[in-house]
């Protein structure tokens, strides 16, 4: 009995021991799993293929000012564009009209938007300008070049001219309809052996005296010194993937700066889509080499294919023809992420076999499933891909003039204009290339956009560079001004019968859809409150043709809201009308709401047709309708660019059934009478 006893006792004693260890190793996968998820997660990009033409290889792809794909290819001395515009496309043929047929390494530049073409032929550059797009044959300007130095490239500018660099570090430029010299420019340094353009850039590089610098044209029509690096060893070749972002493609792969991220085989070409750099050369993928991390396949592709890069798009040109992708994103582990979480699994497995439970290990696993997919998918299942149809209480509101329209950045997106996030983060982009910012700023800007703070950023760059605010203006202009046609959403919403609109936007579609007189076009500034009974638009962020109105940033518009007369009229709107939030993350949503300071509505209810993703949406969800009694219409933040349109149609056509049916029957009968 007593051996008995003491077995017994070294058992126990064992498997307390054994347990404590498969605790142990089980708190350490979980913590290695939760600092993979929480830690190493990161936004990668996607491509899902759009469309494929095998018959088609062009030696130059880009897109043009609409986000639409242009391919460029050579015949003898014809140049072929071909314009993705939807079915066939657009075919255009142009003549280069001088005796040597062009080869491999011409000289030769096209306008984005297909206005202006300029080539060098020899010791002579031509330059035509393109009537509506298409070559009328005339027009055709021939400029002699001087014999030596050699020109190195040839680029157009957003001035109308046409500007060569020599190999003496000279730059000269013509008129491009005229061929009437505009100057020249001596560049530093004197000896250069390489030069490329793209837009108002150019990007010179001397392997003599070791260094790169990169040149932008200005308005004030001189060249300014943009930025300078050192040049790798020979040899390599000088790129410009982005407007502002000078590189060389070396042996080892692209280099910025003095930064090279490797790459799996020589390039052949490079574009840029946000932070990221995208390449393709020898190998058999378009690989993306983004700003922080490892480089991953983004699509597949034929050694020797180009790239190109489009605002949701991008193109990949090769042997095989060419292929259109869509670009998203999704979230995924960092290679550190998949090692810790190799170690975690390694944890979790361990603990099991200490435990010598099935039953544990068997939930353990069904745990690190639920951390690793649950979290990230589960919370997006309820998440509908659609919105519902209109609510009856909107319709019957819009059928009787009582309804009015908030406008957001998502319904400028519907026209290809950039959404709050990416316009913030272009404008941060143009700091960096025009020095706005000093090292300490630039740092604190970047860290708060890394955790996705992205108007705290803007409200920072905007206080603290209060002098560069006609510079910021200016650029705001240049992304969210240029034109753009109205979407299918502004077209539906002409059928709508709102009686004002509200916005948070910079552009001018829902006047110019809606033909709103000029002198109801309202800001925060206007001393003249909206029209008693007639259309207004209210631009609650200024209008940039009228710099003295526009606000910068959120703050600015928080710190004009107590002074403004337009306060009060906005929650009179709020209390008395049925609005429609169309475009509005309810994160901007609840922050310019609660800015307004806009009490509960007790008069009636609003509704938000919003994306949404995430675990935060439904508390979002919550608040504005407790607080301001707007009800949200949800569906996934992927799907509401195609499902908002359909909403909109169903809702013109409810409203449009409602009054039908609500109109006397000698009005139904002739549909038309001014008494009617």
């Amino acid at each position: 009995m007593p051996k008995a006893g003491r077995v017994k006792s070294i058992d126990s004693g064992r498997s307390k021991l054994r347990y404590q260890l498969a605790i142990a190793c089980l708190a350490l996968a979980l913590t290695l799993l939760f600092i993979a998820v929480k830690f190493q997660t990161k936004e990668y990009l996607t491509a899902a293929p759009l469309e494929k033409r095998a018959d088609h290889t062009y030696s130059r792809i880009w897109f043009d000012d609409a986000d639409v794909l242009v391919g460029a290819s050579w015949q003898g001395r014809r140049l072929t564009i071909h314009r993705w515009s939807g079915g066939p496309g657009e075919e255009r043929q142009f003549d280069a009209g001088a005796p040597p047929e062009p080869r491999e390494g011409l000289r030769w530049a096209m306008a984005a938007d297909l206005s202006r073409l300029a080539w060098i032929t020899g010791s002579a550059l031509y330059s035509r300008t393109l009537a509506g797009g298409g070559d009328t044959g005339k027009a055709l300007v021939s400029i002699a070049l001087p014999t030596t130095p050699a020109p190195l490239d040839l680029g157009l500018l957003s001035d109308g001219s046409v500007a060569v660099v020599f190999a003496n570090g000279k730059v000269e430029r013509w008129d491009g309809a005229t061929g009437q010299p505009l100057g020249e420019r001596q560049l530093e340094p004197v000896e250069a052996d390489q030069a490329v353009t793209d837009a108002d850039y150019l990007a010179v590089s001397s392997s003599r005296a070791g260094r790169l610098l990169l040149y932008h044209f200005r308005d004030t029509k001189d060249w300014i010194l943009a930025g300078e690096s050192p040049a790798p060893d020979p040899p390599y070749r000088l790129v410009i993937p982005a407007p502002g972002v000078m590189a060389t493609f070396t042996a080892a792969g692209l280099r910025v700066g003095s930064n090279t991220k490797n790459t799996p085989g020589a390039l052949k070409s490079a574009a840029s889509h946000l932070d990221s750099l995208i390449v393709s050369g020898d190998f058999d993928k378009v690989m993306v080499l983004p700003e922080e991390g490892d480089r991953y396949a983004l699509a597949d592709a034929a050694p020797g294919s180009s790239v190109a890069a489009g605002r949701a798009n991008i193109a990949v040109s090769g042997p095989n023809g060419t292929v259109l992708f869509k670009l998203g994103t999704e979230n995924r582990l960092t290679g550190m992420g998949r090692k810790v979480s190799f170690a975690s699994f390694a944890a979790l497995v361990l603990a099991g076999l200490l435990a010598a439970g099935p039953l544990l290990l068997s939930r353990i696993i069904s745990l690190l499933i639920w951390i690793i997919r649950g979290t990230s998918k589960s919370e997006g299942k309820h998440i509908p891909q659609t919105l519902e149809a209109p609510p009856l209480e909107l319709v019957k509101a819009f059928a009787a003039g009582e309804g009015a329209l908030w406008a957001g950045a998502g319904l400028s997106a519907q026209s290809g204009l950039p959404l709050r996030g990416a316009f913030i983060s272009s404008i941060f982009q143009a700091a960096v290339v025009e020095n706005w910012t000093g090292p300490p700023l630039t740092r604190k800007l970047q860290g708060l956009c890394t955790r996705g703070a992205f108007e705290e950023a803007l409200n920072e760059l905007v206080e603290a560079k209060a002098r560069l605010r006609s510079e910021l203006i200016a650029h705001y202009r240049a992304i969210l001004c240029k034109f753009a046609a109205p979407s299918k959403c502004h077209e539906i919403l002409t059928r709508i019968p709102f009686a004002g609109a509200i916005t948070t936007n910079y552009d001018n579609l829902i006047e110019r859809v809606g033909e709103v007189p000029a002198a109801s076009i309202l800001t925060l500034s206007s001393d003249r409150l909206p029209p008693a009974g007639g259309p207004f638009v209210l631009k609650l962020y200024g209008d940039l043709s009228v710099p003295q109105t526009a606000l910068l940033s959120r703050a600015e518009f928080q710190s004009a809201i107590p002074g403004s007369a337009m306060a009060e009229p906005v929650r009179r709107v709020l209390r008395q009308r049925t609005l429609l939030f169309v475009g509005c993350s309810l994160e901007g949503l609840l922050a310019d709401l609660a800015a307004i300071g806009t009490p509960k509505n007790t008069g009636g209810k609003h509704f938000a047709a919003a994306g949404v993703s995430g675990p935060a949406w439904e508390k979002q969800a919550a608040e504005l309708s407790n607080r301001f009694g707007i009800q949200v219409l949800p569906c996934a933040a992927g799907s509401i660019a195609s499902a908002l349109p359909v909403f909109l149609e169903s809702l013109a056509r409810e409203v449009d059934k409602l009054q039908q049916a609500s109109r006397p029957p000698e009005c139904a009968a002739t549909n038309a009478s001014a008494r009617c």
